[in-house]
């Protein structure tokens, strides 16, 4: 998170779950959480009344939002478990104003070989 910093504007958290950075996203001028899962999100309304309203169920492949209308996009841990990780790229890009920032991590396993070959490479 120390990428967005000295930020500002409207920030996406694409795979938001119940919003654990909500003290962090609170400093922006507007924030939107998005996730899959509908149970994550209430949640999330639940934690902190800073969210409502602010979280919308949706797929990652097909967000529900206008180009470029975001200054940044935080997305935490959810590559991995879309079927098209490449078309979800290209949303947040989509979503992104020029010039603005994508923080995007996924984890990072160290497996020899055959684990690999028998692992289920999602996690």
């Amino acid at each position: 998170m120390d990428a967005l910093k000295d930020e500002q504007g409207l920030l996406l958290d694409l795979g938001c779950s119940f919003n654990p950075w909500i003290e962090e996203y609170k400093k922006w001028d507007g924030f939107i959480g998005v996730d899959l899962s509908l149970m994550a999100l209430r949640v999330g309304g639940l934690v902190d009344s800073a969210n409502s309203g602010r979280l919308v169920n949706s797929n990652a492949h097909f967000l529900p939002f206008h180009n470029t209308v975001f200054h940044a996009v935080v997305s935490s841990e959810v590559l991995e478990h879309v079927p098209q990780p490449a078309l979800v790229i290209q949303e947040i890009n989509r979503v992104l104003r020029n010039k603005t920032i994508a923080v995007i991590s996924v984890p990072m396993h160290v497996v020899d070989k055959l684990e690999l070959e028998h692992s289920d490479l999602t996690h």
